[in-house]
């Protein structure tokens, strides 16, 4: 059964390559395809968004690194305190003490991102008794991890890629209500602003893919500077793209005046970013109270 499942995700076929260029450079074409009809052609709104998802996170888990290099962070601050005690005559401090510095400014960050996520909003917000004593719990957890994210920070970074994921998809129901509260006057089903919601979101998954992947062949080509601006010049291009190719999409799907569309997209990219970073910060408290 779950050789089925998979299958069915992770399949390649003539729709793959016919869905991702229109994902990419064709704002609203998908979601405008399904809603007339034309379904078949293309891969499916749910199994594009789980599958994009699902391998940008995974790529970006695989390929970034979350180790501090202690040594860099050394001889830079020696740089610093040489330059310092040249004129003071101050002792430098060896390595060790370096290191130990360095841990400890992991751990009192840690520290005060966990306090401003408690204070900020979980002891604000009123939850039932069951709710507060289990957030009590995550962050108790959370504050014994500090030690061993801030001895190999990777560990955290697992954990966290691995649950963005969930996140992102309990995010999409969220988004396609807000999209039907703007629109409701235009009379359109829940079903239909779900459909634009898991294909932008799609888009932007595929974009942070591409994203990722340039940047690792930067690093793996660095030696190849025509190659380094070329992609230079894709990340620049993807970065300008995502904020034009939503608005587009925007306007293209739900057919209203440049001003109205403006103010409501407007709406949009401010209050949903505001949730979404609150809900990837509830997501790394718990991913490193479940270290």
């Amino acid at each position: 059964m779950i050789g089925d499942l998979l299958s069915t995700l992770l399949a390649l076929d003539s729709r793959t390559w016919r869905t991702l260029p229109s994902l990419l450079f064709k704002p609203g074409f998908l979601s405008i395809e399904y809603f007339a009809g034309r379904r078949v052609r293309y891969v499916s709104p749910v199994r594009l968004f789980i599958f994009l998802c699902l391998t940008t996170f995974l790529v970006m888990r695989l390929s970034s690194d979350w180790t501090i290099d202690v040594s860099k962070v050394e001889l830079e601050m020696a740089q610093v305190k040489d330059n310092f005690n040249s004129e003071q005559n101050v002792i430098v401090e060896g390595p060790e003490s370096s290191e130990r510095s360095t841990t400890k400014g992991i751990e009192t960050g840690l520290n005060q991102a966990i306090t401003n996520i408690d204070q900020g909003f979980l002891q604000i917000v009123s939850l039932p008794v069951s709710w507060s004593d289990w957030t009590n719990k995550e962050i108790a957890k959370a504050r014994k991890n500090i030690n061993r994210v801030s001895e190999d920070p990777n560990r955290f970074k697992k954990a966290f890629f691995s649950a963005l994921p969930s996140t992102l998809l309990v995010m999409v129901p969220i988004f396609a209500m807000m999209l039907w509260v703007l629109y409701v006057f235009k009379r359109r089903l829940y079903m239909e602003h779900l459909i634009v919601t898991l294909h932008s979101h799609a888009f932007i998954c595929f974009s942070l893919l591409l994203a990722t992947l340039m940047m690792d062949a930067q690093e793996w080509l660095k030696n190849f500077r025509w190659i380094e601006v070329v992609f230079s010049w894709g990340l620049m291009f993807l970065v300008g793209w995502i904020p034009i190719y939503l608005l587009m999409m925007q306007k293209r799907i739900y057919q209203q005046s440049w001003l109205i569309t403006l103010i409501k997209y407007t709406f949009l990219a401010t209050s949903y970013p505001v949730l979404l970073a609150f809900c990837a910060a509830v997501t790394a408290l718990y991913s490193l109270a479940e270290l």
